[in-house]
């Protein structure tokens, strides 16, 4: 009798140790942050808040998607706080999604095409990098590769079932469009060129050219219209005052794209461009001496940009040329742009990147990588094109994706654009529309962002 009472006995005495346990840790946390608190009050309200929001964001993907999608366009003002916003989300993206992932019942779930081109792009990756070392420079541009394609995996998964896309686009909507009016401030108060969100103008630029297709959705689809056409205002003169020229020509091409399918009136385009005049007319009126230097800064270097940007062009097909299936491995472009640079004039800036995404890309992942690059872009295409024939929601957002997909990779030819959010965002946007249930919706207006008549 004792000795069947034994284990009884034991596991009386386990629990009644596991609440002194508990006590006893929860006075030692308690007394820690007692501790943290008296020594620094602000950091530690600051890492309290942290840690609660992170708990959110890991026991939630969609909110985790929807942080990684919203603060990317102020990478920018992250990154000068010594925090990188995208890296930090980016690693609480992916974590939320595998604990999502553990936890989901078990069942047969759509494989869009995509996937399969993200991973034939990241064995490229992988081949590319163990055939050509390129030390940390490579390292950073390997985790860059990396950090993107498992986004964008995790990207489709949600937008397939969790996210719905329209949210996802309204969080880059409203980011881009604050993002946009900070820029214009930066812009009337001294920089030359709008920024600060993002350093690079021309990687700002960028952001917002996606952006204005999607706002345009949005309009269709919301209530507050004019909310969204100040926010589309605002979208593109932002890009304006950027001066890039690589996202200008996306712009228009994305336009006379969009007109040519009939998925944007003529007459819509006329008066947004009118609004866009006048506003245009108010800046420089506001402060013409500063829009007058910026413009002859850019006409200053106009041309040595133009010869620059060719000699990488040239150095880029070269070492595509010369390494075609793998290239010379992640970073590979910058680390040898000297060597194949020996013969022509030397330039007096620091060379990063190639200024073109497409050469880029095959010069350091070969011909593979670039195929399985363009094909998963494609497949995000083809994707919201197929959707866009519903007359639902979903089918006005698939209709701004075919038109931002068609603005952001003619804007690339100019711009190296692989490292950052809007290709990857877009991609699996279209991939996975096509998947989504119906989503009830009003029915589409004639031209309105609608598919091709």
């Amino acid at each position: 009798m004792s000795v069947a009472l034994a284990p009884l006995a034991a596991g009386q005495g386990l629990a009644g140790r596991r609440p002194r346990a508990a006590a006893q840790l929860s006075i030692a946390v308690g007394a820690v942050a007692g501790v943290l608190l008296a020594h620094s009050p602000v950091a530690s309200v600051a890492a309290v808040v942290a840690a609660a929001v992170g708990a959110v964001l890991v026991l939630h993907v969609e909110l985790a998607a929807l942080a990684f999608i919203a603060l990317a366009p102020f990478e920018g003002y992250t990154t000068a706080l010594g925090v990188s916003s995208q890296k930090v989300l980016g690693a609480l993206l992916i974590l939320a999604w595998l604990l999502h992932v553990l936890t989901r019942r078990p069942g047969a779930r759509p494989r869009p095409p995509a996937l399969y081109f993200a991973g034939v792009m990241f064995a490229a990756l992988l081949a590319s990098t163990v055939l050509h070392q390129n030390g940390a420079l490579g390292m950073k541009v390997v985790t860059s590769y990396v950090a993107y394609l498992a986004a964008f995996v995790v990207l489709v998964d949600c937008l397939h079932d969790r996210l719905p896309p329209v949210r996802a686009a309204r969080a880059y909507v409203i980011a881009c469009s604050i993002a946009a009016v900070c820029g214009l401030v930066a812009f009337l108060h001294g920089r030359l060129r709008a920024g600060g969100p993002l350093e690079d103008s021309n990687d700002f630029a960028f952001y917002l050219v996606a952006a204005v297709p999607l706002c345009l959705a949005l309009r269709r689809c919301s209530r507050h219209a004019r909310l969204y056409d100040l926010a589309a205002v605002a979208l593109v003169l932002g890009m304006l005052a950027t001066l890039s020229r690589g996202a200008l020509t996306g712009l228009l091409a994305m336009l006379v794209f969009a007109v040519a399918t009939r998925r944007l009136p003529i007459r819509a385009l006329v008066t947004g461009a009118a609004v866009v005049a006048v506003l245009a007319v108010g800046v420089l009126h506001f402060d013409s001496s500063k829009v007058s230097v910026s413009l002859h800064a850019k006409g200053t270097v106009a041309a040595q940009n133009v010869d620059s940007r060719l000699t990488r062009w040239n150095v880029a097909a070269e070492m595509t040329f010369d390494h075609p299936l793998l290239g010379l491995g992640p970073g590979g472009f910058r680390a040898n742009y000297n060597r194949y640079n020996d013969f022509r004039v030397t330039e007096t800036i620091a060379t990063y990147v190639a200024h073109e995404m497409y050469l880029e890309v095959s010069s350091e992942l070969g011909l593979i990588g670039l195929a399985a690059f363009l094909a998963l872009l494609g497949s995000g295409y083809a994707g919201a094109h197929a959707r866009q024939r519903r007359t639902d929601v979903d089918g006005r957002i698939a209709a701004a994706v075919c038109m931002a997909l068609v603005g952001v990779c003619v804007a690339a030819l100019f711009l190296t654009e692989q490292y950052f959010l809007p290709v990857w965002l877009l991609a699996a946007m279209g991939s996975a529309l096509p998947a989504r249930p119906a989503v009830e919706g009003p029915v589409v207006e004639e031209g309105a962002l609608s598919g091709p008549a």
